[in-house]
């Protein structure tokens, strides 16, 4: 899956981001910090937090956030899927 443009029309804390990217799995969460983008995909049963690198233009698994991107904003953009 490619990014999608990602909308910074409003921005979010990261509580609320991350609360969304947790209840919903059509969103990417951005950091308005470093500029990563993340996701949450279900593998058998569980989630994983995965980060898009735009170097090898993939998703990649994370090991988590780093504290300037958790006490900066966040936009939250969804994932419109296009049908087959």
């Amino acid at each position: 899956m490619d990014i999608p443009q990602i909308d910074k029309s409003k921005e979010y804390t990261f509580t609320i981001a991350f609360d969304e990217l947790l209840k919903k799995s059509n969103v990417i969460i951005t950091s308005k910090n470093s500029g990563l983008s993340y996701i949450r995909e279900k593998r058998k049963d569980k989630s994983i937090l995965l980060f898009y690198s735009e170097t090898i233009c993939t998703w990649r698994t994370s090991d988590g956030f780093v504290s300037e991107e958790m006490f900066d904003k966040w936009y939250i953009t969804k994932i419109v899927r296009k049908k087959a």
